[in-house]
């Protein structure tokens, strides 16, 4: 599930996953949307979701993606439209979701003051800029899932390290097909594709 915070406060932009209602191929349109909610407090506030309609013999459509640090809107029918909804997005880690998770829990059914001072430290680690304080603020969320007595299942490794090579191997043989069929562009972007997944099983590997 993915999270973002919503400028310094304490509002989340969470992804719901890919949307139930379909955009009509009569719209030209190959994504398939999310839907968006916004949560405070442990309340979700807003929806952001996909919707479709026909008035007047006319098919229309909007939905909702996240490009960069902003929420923006899209509207589909005879012509297209966009536009920001929300700005100041900041991505967040499963971890750290989590942690936010349960320090929430267990400020409301304990009230500790350690509970509370490490959760406004997370707030803290998450709006800092920079990669120094990213890596500092997944680790400090393990400590908050820790203090919390959550236990997190480690990641194998082994396993996705073993699907990027797969799909760097598909890649590469689609540049190498494109290039048999003189589509030099689609080849170059393939290649590309397959060195950025490269790139991402070296990362795995050295960590």
């Amino acid at each position: 599930m993915k999270t973002w915070r919503i400028g310094d406060g304490p509002a989340l932009l969470v992804d719901l996953g890919r949307s139930l209602r379909e955009i009509p191929q009569e719209l030209n349109c190959l994504l398939r949307p999310h839907d968006y909610c916004v949560v405070e407090d442990d309340c979700v506030v807003n929806r952001y979701e996909t919707n479709v309609w026909s008035d007047d013999e006319q098919l229309g459509a909007s939905y909702y993606t996240v490009e960069g640090s902003e929420l923006r809107k899209h509207i589909e029918t005879w012509r297209r439209e966009d536009g920001v909804i929300l700005r100041g997005l900041t991505a967040i880690t499963g971890a750290e979701w989590q942690a936010r998770l349960a320090l929430s829990a267990r400020i409301r059914s304990y009230g500790e003051a350690l509970d509370k001072e490490l959760l406004h430290t997370l707030d803290q680690l998450s709006a800092a800029p920079g990669a120094a304080a990213e890596a500092a603020c997944c680790l400090f969320a393990d400590a908050c899932l820790s203090a919390c007595f959550v236990h997190r299942e480690p990641v194998d490794n082994a396993a996705l390290i073993a699907g990027l090579e797969a799909v760097e191997a598909m890649l590469r043989d689609s540049a190498e097909a494109q290039e048999n069929c003189d589509a030099r562009l689609n080849a170059i972007a393939f290649r590309n594709a397959a060195d950025r997944a490269a790139l991402a099983v070296d990362s795995l590997k050295k960590g």
